[in-house]
C-alpha cells in the first residue's frame, strides 16, 4: 500500500525518460528507494528475507553475517562518516546506501542471529545492559558530530557501526520481559506509531528551517512526539481528528 501510495514520486511519472526510469530501478539497489525514502524498509525486508533464507537453505550463515559486516561498513562509509572519509577523495558522492534494498540482508541477517542465540544472549537482556547500547550509540553519534566539518551533524546518517550491538541488546531485553497488556494500551501504542510517521513530516520542515543541524534529529524527534500525543489528546474530545490516522 505505501509503494502505491509513492507512485507519483516516481520518475517515469515525473516526465523523465524510459531510460532514466531504468537508470533509477537499478540505483534503488545501491542508493534511494525509487519508490521514496519513506518506504525504503519494505523493499529493504522483502529482499533481505529471499536473500538471507537463501543462503540459510545453503548452509552459508557464515558467509551472511560476513556479507553483513561488509554492508555495515559501506553503509558507514557512504552516510555517517561520509565527511571524514570523503578527505581521501574515494570520488564516491555521499549517498542513501543505508535506505537501499540491500540493507535488508544486514537486518534480517541480525534478526536471524538473536533468534538463535537467544537463549546464550539472554543474560544482557537486562535494564543495565539496555541504558549502555543507548549510550553507546549515543556516544558515537556525539563523536561524528564532534569531529565532522563546522561540528555540525551530517545530514544523511541513519546508521552508525555500534547500532547493531545496541539494536540486539534491546530487542532481548524485549523477549526477557514479554508481556501480555492492556488492549487500550496497545491501542495507544499503535494510534502514537501511526501519528509519528506521519506527523514527522511536517516537523522535519520545521527543524530543517528553523534550528541547528547538530540538533537535527532530538529536536525532530521532540517535535513530533510532542505533536503526536497532542493530537491523540484532542482526538478524544474532537472525533473528526481520529478518522485522520
Amino acid at each position: 500500500m505505501w509503494i502505491i501510495i509513492y507512485i507519483p514520486r516516481i520518475s517515469l511519472l515525473k516526465g523523465d525518460t524510459f531510460i532514466e526510469f531504468i537508470k533509477a530501478i537499478v540505483f534503488t539497489l545501491f542508493g534511494k528507494s525509487i519508490f521514496y525514502a519513506g518506504s525504503w524498509y519494505l523493499t529493504a525486508s522483502i529482499f533481505g528475507i529471499v536473500v538471507v533464507d537463501f543462503l540459510r537453505q545453503k548452509g552459508l550463515w557464515k558467509f551472511s553475517n560476513i556479507l553483513s559486516l561488509i554492508i555495515l561498513f559501506l553503509c558507514c562509509a557512504n552516510s555517517t562518516y561520509f565527511q571524514w572519509l570523503n578527505k581521501f577523495d574515494f570520488g564516491f558522492s555521499q549517498g542513501n546506501l543505508s535506505t537501499s534494498i540491500i540493507v535488508g540482508i544486514l537486518w534480517v541477517t541480525l534478526g536471524w542471529d538473536i533468534v538463535c542465540l537467544q537463549s546464550k544472549l539472554s543474560q544482557v537482556g537486562n535494564l543495565k545492559y539496555v541504558i549502555f547500547a543507548i549510550l553507546l550509540t549515543i556516544v558515537e553519534h556525539e563523536i561524528v558530530c564532534l569531529f565532522s566539518k563546522n561540528a555540525t551533524y551530517p545530514r544523511l546518517a541513519d546508521i552508525y557501526f555500534t547500532l547493531p550491538i545496541s539494536v540486539t541488546i534491546i530487542f532481548i531485553y524485549m523477549i526477557n520481559h514479554a508481556r501480555m497488556i492492556e488492549k487500550s494500551k496497545v491501542m495507544f501504542l499503535r494510534d502514537l506509531s501511526t501519528l509519528m510517521y506521519f506527523v514527522q513530516w511536517g516537523a522535519l520542515s520545521f527543524v530543517e528551517s528553523h534550528c541547528p543541524v547538530k540538533y537535527f534529529f532530538p529536536l525532530n524527534l521532540l517535535i513530533t512526539f510532542g505533536i503526536s500525543i497532542l493530537i491523540l489528546k484532542l482526538s478524544r474530545k474532537v472525533t473528526v481528528l481520529k478518522l485522520l490516522y
